[in-house]
């Protein structure tokens, strides 16, 4: 007769890796594909001060009702900064905040990247966006649109055709970590 200890406790480790293993493998894949949703936005976004480029991460979330992954190219609102950057942003008339922290005893700037989707999605400029033949701004009164860059739905999309193959390399890497 053979006898085997410890094979209760071999069963529950191994079922209490499969609860954590495979979420947590999901997830990473899941965001994995968020960063490179994030890398190539960041790459083609116009440039002036570069808060934009800045406010802009991937993330994830888990919705327990559905049991979903999901991940996101997202760009934040509000940003914090440096005081110089802050003095910097506010010079060049960008939307800037100060806030006290009672905490720690200090003042907080921050600056916001409000304008991402209407450079995204373009928008309807009242006065004209071109210039004269003196170089002033027209100030005809016309209501121009001002056409978008659509930079993160293109990132999206040349994203899209390599996806799989990122999420399987993920998962692959995350599942060959724990020996499987």
């Amino acid at each position: 007769m053979l006898k085997v200890e410890g094979l209760n406790e071999l069963m529950q480790d191994l079922a209490n890796i499969n609860k954590k293993a495979l979420p947590n493998a999901a997830k990473k894949s899941a965001l994995e594909v968020a960063k490179e949703i994030t890398k190539e936005y960041k790459r083609n976004i116009p440039k002036k001060t570069g808060l934009l480029r800045q406010s802009v991460k991937a993330v994830s979330s888990y919705t327990l009702q559905k049991g979903v992954y999901r991940a996101a190219s997202v760009v934040f609102k509000m940003k914090k900064v440096s005081q110089k950057r802050y003095e910097k942003l506010t010079k060049k008339k960008k939307w800037t905040q100060e806030k006290k922290n009672d905490k720690k005893q200090r003042i907080e700037y921050f600056a916001s990247a409000y304008y991402a989707r209407f450079i995204e999605y373009g928008f309807y400029h009242k006065g004209g966006i071109k210039k004269s033949q003196k170089g002033k701004t027209n100030t005809s009164g016309k209501t121009t649109f001002v056409e978008g860059t659509y930079t993160m739905q293109n990132a999206r999309d040349k994203v899209d055709l390599k996806a799989d193959k990122l999420v399987e390399t993920k998962l692959d890497f995350e599942l060959n970590k724990l020996g499987f």
